[in-house]
């Protein structure tokens, strides 16, 4: 029974070993592709192509591939070839990219995609590079429209520049911790990104690498990052949030130029220069927190944050460039740190919920139009006689500039300054120059807030005349008048009386 049993056995397994399971695809065509010795006319590297009945070009072997492309491309069609599979002990690849392939797998001997090698492949949709692979050359998947899936192997090292280049089927991205630098314009217009996992090494992000990422949503940098290069993130916009660790010492300009959908921003203590145009356009920013050793906000840094309300800078910022807040119409509130020594041209042009403004000692020059267009702006203190206020190329007054003359800004500064001079110069302007001793309140304009004051005050409101002390109430831009009008409604009235009488007794402070 025993010798029966093992019998029935040994011809079961003879009968499997010589009927497969399941047929293999079917050869169809094949042939040689290793490296070619033309000198003596022989391949040097034993490389062979086979194409199955499915479509599936197999390349495999020992060796390099012929640097001249495939030898074979004559012999196949587009229409034939639908997947490429390179197996292992392949070290290079030339001209698989010329057919319209659907998937790609390269082998772990494979260190490297070679430049172009995929380019405006319009087909390909998923690749699979094994572990070994370290490099991923210039413009190797540039322009692969339908590409959705790609698995990048743990041993990358290299992304080069435009690696994958209008990529705009591809959703998700996971880099290689290994990874340290991603290239110019790696993922530049992958405008169906949506999520990036981020290495743990990385150092660099290059020159605009996701520029025109329009649909990724969170830019979660991780720890030793340091360097963010011109344009990297710009047009990004759908991008609500960003974190940037405090290795973090360089941001390029245009960064994060018009994400328009970024509404907080913490920039780290490290960074000393803000550039050019870094955050221009993100109108729906309302919240900055500025590093604690910030030197030089760059000309345009935040022009048309339009929903920005606060600029509450430290010591230590030396400049505000030309057009930095330009167009920052919410902005009401700003601290300018005395060390401050130069406010560019422009640098607050056109922010119309901005009200006051005090300019520090520290400031040399304050550039033409720096408050024009600021609807709101009636007060500005100007602390130093040294601070000088530039003209414009028109030659007339731009640094107040308003729609309407009918709301007057008022300049306080030292007596004998530049400012004073600048705003004397002035003609059939609505800029008021007062003293630095000039307070609110202090409607006879003695140095001091009493119940006299108090009493011009109601006889200004009820029409009675004082030119013979002096006082002329007829024009909203003379300094009693602004004195006297210490509740900042229309008109002097009974109310600003009662406050300054409140003042005058210690019971109010007035502003």
């Amino acid at each position: 029974m025993m010798r029966k049993t093992l019998t029935i056995l040994l011809a079961a397994l003879l009968l499997l070993s010589v009927w497969p399971l399941s047929a293999a695809a079917k050869t169809v065509k094949s042939g040689d592709c290793g490296a070619f010795d033309i000198e003596n006319d022989k391949y040097s590297s034993d490389v062979t192509w086979s194409l199955d009945e499915n479509g599936v070009l197999t390349i495999s072997g020992t060796g390099k591939m012929d640097e001249n492309g495939f030898l074979f491309v004559e012999e196949l069609t587009d229409e034939e070839v639908r997947s490429i599979v390179v197996e292992e002990g392949v070290t290079a690849i030339f001209g698989c990219g010329h057919f319209d392939i659907t998937s790609l797998t390269l082998p772990s001997t494979l260190t490297e995609v070679p430049d172009q090698a995929f380019e405006n492949n319009k087909t390909l949709k998923e690749v699979h590079l094994a572990e070994g692979i370290a490099a991923i050359g210039e413009s190797a998947f540039g322009g692969c429209e339908a590409l959705e899936e790609i698995t990048l192997p743990q041993s990358l090292k290299t992304l080069d520049e435009h690696a994958f280049f209008y990529c705009t089927s591809l959703k998700e991205i996971t880099l290689p911790d290994n990874l340290e630098t991603i290239s110019t314009e790696t993922f530049y217009g992958c405008t169906a990104l949506e999520t990036i996992h981020w290495p743990k090494n990385l150092k660099t992000i290059g020159e605009s690498a996701f520029s025109e990422c329009a649909k990724l949503k969170k830019a979660l940098l991780p720890d030793g990052a340091t360097e963010i290069g011109v344009g990297a993130f710009w047009s990004c916009e759908a991008l609500e949030e960003i974190a940037l660790p405090q290795s973090l010492n360089t941001l390029g300009e245009e960064a994060f130029k018009n994400c328009t959908s970024l509404k907080e921003i913490s920039l780290p203590d490290h960074l000393e220069t803000i550039p050019t145009a870094a955050f221009e356009g993100c109108t729906a920013l309302e919240t900055i927190s500025f590093p604690e050793n910030l030197k030089t906000i760059g000309p345009s840094a935040f022009a048309g944050c339009e929903k920005l309300e606060k600029a509450l800078l430290h010591a230590g910022v030396t400049v505000i460039g030309d057009n930095a807040f330009d167009g920052c119409a919410a902005l009401k509130e700003v601290d300018l740190p005395e060390g401050l020594t130069e406010i560019g041209t422009s640098a607050f042009h056109g922010c119309g919920a901005l009200t006051e403004v005090v300019i520090p000692q520290s400031v040399r020059t304050v550039g033409a139009s720096a408050f024009g267009w600021c609807e709101n702006l009636s007060r500005v203190t100007i602390l130093s006689p040294e601070t000088v206020l530039e003209v414009g190329y028109t030659g007339f007054d731009e640094m107040f500039l308003k729609p309407s003359d009918d709301v007057y800004v008022l300049v306080i500064a030292p007596e004998g300054s530049a400012a004073e001079a600048y705003v004397k110069s002035l003609v059939l302007s609505p800029v008021v120059y007062a003293p630095s001793w000039f307070k609110m309140g202090d409607v006879n304009l003695d140095g001091e807030v009493t119940a006299e004051d108090a009493r011009f005050a109601l006889r200004a409101a009820v029409g009675l005349d004082d030119t013979a002390e002096g006082l002329d109430f007829s024009n909203p831009q003379n300094r009693c008048y602004i004195a006297a009008n210490v509740d900042g409604e229309a008109g002097i009235s009974s109310a600003d009386a009662r406050l300054i009488l409140r003042a005058a007794v210690g019971l109010e402070v007035l502003k």
